[in-house]
């Protein structure tokens, strides 16, 4: 195992399975990541103080150092179906024609309800902190991969990040985050009302 790769967990035998049965059906990009792609490869982030080492991310832009994305773990199992479910129907026509999904950054942040879920789920991923081969999972493979739980989370469980998600979708904002550990942010989340913060 690569020296950068010695603080993450072992993946279980489910995530290496998962990785076998996807390598079989995909095609690994030769100039990078490119927009409306959906890829899965291990991440070492770089500041963040949680996050999940083995993302599924849908590429909405490109950086000069990376790209943004939709990170689609963040979002609980139904949620996520759904919202690709939306993606896919609704780009079926130039998915046929063989062009990529039609997402953008600027759609999701000038608030299209058609993307909503997408808000909550934009990370900034940096090129140099990928820690293995970039795979591009075809769209006919999408929903299969989405069916698999195969998050790695680093100083967090699903379970905390999906209520995080599932507040932001609802318009109750993100709740700011302590420094410490997921402790913290579980008592942040739970703090939370149904009808919003206290003032």
């Amino acid at each position: 195992m690569p020296s950068s790769l010695l603080s993450m967990p072992e993946l279980t035998a489910k995530q290496k399975q998962y990785q076998k049965d996807i390598q079989k059906l995909v095609r690994t990009p030769s100039k990078g990541v490119e927009v409306g792609h959906l890829y899965n490869y291990e991440y070492q982030a770089k500041v963040a103080e949680y996050w999940d080492a083995l993302p599924l991310t849908l590429v909405i832009a490109k950086k000069s150092d990376g790209w943004l994305g939709l990170s689609l773990h963040y979002l609980p199992k139904n949620i996520r179906d759904y919202f690709v479910r939306k993606i896919l129907i609704k780009n079926l026509p130039r998915l046929k024609r063989g062009k990529p999904v039609d997402v953008t950054y600027e759609a999701i942040k000038l608030g299209d309800v058609f993307y909503k879920e997408g808000i909550a789920i934009i990370r900034r991923y940096l090129a140099s902190h990928v820690r293995s081969r970039i795979v591009d999972i075809p769209w006919k493979e999408w929903l299969n991969a989405l069916s698999l739980e195969s998050a790695q989370w680093m100083n967090t469980t699903a379970a905390l990040m999906y209520a995080q998600s599932k507040q932001i979708v609802s318009g109750l904002g993100k709740p700011k985050l302590n420094k410490t550990s997921s402790n913290i942010l579980k008592k942040r989340v739970n703090s939370l009302k149904p009808r919003g913060r206290k003032k």
